[in-house]
């Protein structure tokens, strides 16, 4: 019997895309300079008329957050000092 809950794939969080290696990024929410990390924002487990299942949606959010992220410009850095 398989358990197609598990996916192998997500035993390591994955690398980076490659559009956005080298990205320098910052958070929508505190507007700060973060790094991008991959987290499960999916329901789990879940029954829908006694069938059983588990939604997984994987995203690239930012570390401090954990809320969408933008890409820091030269121009952003010296608006804030």
């Amino acid at each position: 019997m398989s358990d197609d809950r598990y996916d192998p794939i997500y035993d390591n969080e994955p690398e980076i895309p490659s559009h956005m290696q080298g990205m320098r990024l910052k958070c929508c929410a505190c507007n700060e300079p973060c790094v991008a990390i991959y987290v499960d924002n999916g329901i789990g487990s879940y029954e829908f008329w006694g069938q059983k299942g588990y939604h997984s949606q994987w995203d690239w959010v930012s570390d401090c957050c954990e809320d969408d992220m933008e890409e820091l410009f030269e121009d952003d850095e010296e608006g804030e000092e």
